[in-house]
This record gives structure tokens, C-alpha cells and sequence, in this order.
């Protein structure tokens, strides 16, 4: 956890670890089963054929667990009082990279490697240079507020 605060390095939670493990499993596993069942990852959904009746509730009832323990954790992970190191880890760990992502990796180094072709990405990065490149990444903006 928080080693340069007062108090000296703190005892990992193991509960708080597996919490997180749970979490990021529930992200992935969950858009995996999304992008199988609307048809994005098609040649994929050969064993997963005819489970659409089971997945779909599986997705929303994922969805009820996954957000709000999220949430929940990331609130216990920044509970503290405000210094100078929590300060910087938090505009370095979080607001820079979440930054860089919206910014410039997900606009215009993604983007380009979907489609791959050399028109999209002068285009893309034509959008960059005139600050009209921007992806939503509503999740990384709500965590840095």
C-alpha cells in the first residue's frame, strides 16, 4: 500500500488483493462474453454456440457485481490524507496515463492498428495535431475524479 506516508509501510490486505483479482477477472471475462455473443469475435463462438439464453444473463448479472465493487475498491485503495507523495503517484499513476490514453494512444495508435491502413492513420494523427482527437473512456475519467 502506501509506504511513504506517515506511518511507514502498511500490511497488504489480502481480502483487498482478491477483491481486485475478482474485479479485473469480471472486466475481462465479461467483455469477452459480450463481444462473442454480439457477433464481433464470430469465429471465436464456435464452443460457445447456442449459449446465447445462458450468457446474456450472465453478462448483466456480471455487470451488477463487477461495477460497484470496483468502485468500492478503488475508494478504500484512496482513502488517506492528501500529501505531496500521494499527490504526485496519484497525477502520475492515474491523470498522466489516463491522459496519454484518451489522448493519443487509443485515438490514434488503436484506431490505426484496427483498420490498418496508412490513411487512417494520417488522418488520426491529423486529428491529434488540430486537438480534435479524443476517445470516452468513461470508467479512467470517472476514476480520476
Amino acid at each position: 500500500q502506501d509506504a511513504g506516508d506517515a506511518g511507514g509501510p502498511k500490511e497488504r490486505s489480502l481480502l483487498l488483493d482478491h477483491a481486485k483479482l475478482l474485479g479485473s477477472f469480471l472486466v475481462i471475462y465479461g467483455h469477452f462474453m459480450y463481444y462473442n455473443l454480439t457477433g464481433e469475435f464470430s469465429e471465436m463462438k464456435t464452443w460457445l454456440s447456442g449459449a446465447d439464453d445462458i450468457m446474456w444473463p450472465a453478462v448483466h448479472a456480471r455487470g451488477m457485481v463487477m461495477m460497484p465493487l470496483i468502485c468500492f475498491v478503488s475508494g478504500v485503495c484512496s482513502q488517506g490524507a492528501v500529501s505531496a507523495t500521494r499527490l504526485r503517484r496519484f497525477l502520475m499513476n492515474l491523470v498522466f496515463p489516463t491522459m496519454l490514453w484518451v489522448f493519443v494512444a487509443k485515438p490514434v495508435i488503436y484506431d490505426s492498428m484496427v483498420t490498418m491502413r496508412a490513411d487512417t492513420l494520417k488522418e488520426r494523427v491529423n486529428a491529434l495535431w488540430t486537438l480534435q482527437a479524443f476517445h470516452e473512456e468513461w470508467y479512467l475519467q470517472a476514476l480520476v475524479l
